[in-house]
């Protein structure tokens, strides 16, 4: 839904992508560096914190979950990145060269899967998906009516928990 994208999927993707502005600090800075890296990833937590009261509660990975998850993965992978370089025994010209090809890979995968995860909103994209790759078959992203009854049943479940509980504890 436009909802999801211009509330969480937007925001988020400018959060990760700047964190790709920890390559314009010069190696040797590491201080810098991981200085600039903990700040977008605090964030990015409290970012997600504001998020999450948004989402349903639910003990399934939803779609919007595998994204923010891949979005981790992501920063701390930049992270890695950076004190990769930063403590590697390379000289000068190694260093920045080793510093653009985790740029590149990282910022390449990022925009990827971003494009990649809004362009399952379409049902032409779905079905491409679905015929390309034989490892998307279990994903079945055709069947929408049996992905929505499992997560409402989810949410109703995790809502009759949640009204057990408060009245156990009230008792």
């Amino acid at each position: 839904p436009t909802y999801f994208v211009t509330n969480i999927i937007i925001p988020f993707f400018i959060i990760v992508a700047s964190s790709f502005s920890v390559y314009s600090v010069p190696p040797q800075n590491t201080g810098d560096r991981l200085g600039v890296s903990v700040t977008i990833l605090l964030t990015f937590t409290a970012f997600q914190s504001i998020v999450d009261a948004s989402l349903p509660q639910t003990s399934v990975m939803l779609l919007i979950d595998w994204y923010l998850l891949c979005a981790y993965i992501t920063q701390a992978l930049v992270i890695f990145g950076s004190c990769f370089v930063s403590f590697s025994a390379f000289d000068d010209d190694e260093v920045y060269y080793v510093d653009a090809v985790f740029l590149s890979v990282l910022g390449g995968f990022w925009v990827f899967f971003t494009l990649f995860y809004v362009s399952l909103k379409y049902q032409t994209m779905r079905n491409c998906y679905q015929a390309v790759c034989c490892c998307l078959k279990s994903i079945n992203f055709n069947d929408w009516e049996r992905r929505s009854t499992e997560e409402i049943g989810e949410w109703i479940k995790s809502g009759q928990e949640a009204v057990t509980y408060t009245h156990i504890k009230r008792e």
